[in-house]
């Protein structure tokens, strides 16, 4: 399930488990935990996976 984080108006139950779409990361933006980071392409193959 994804969920945009502006949506959000209170402190989510729910944790990130990866960073999606992490080809558009701004070059002074450092991702700095262990989740995946995962491009579009990577995330198009994960959910195809997941549906077979």
């Amino acid at each position: 399930m994804e969920i945009a984080a502006g949506l959000l108006d209170d402190s989510p139950e729910m944790k990130p488990d990866k960073h999606i779409f992490t080809e558009h990361t701004p070059h002074w933006d450092e991702i700095l935990d262990d989740l995946p980071q995962l491009t579009f392409e990577a995330l198009v193959k994960l959910r195809s996976k997941s549906n077979d």
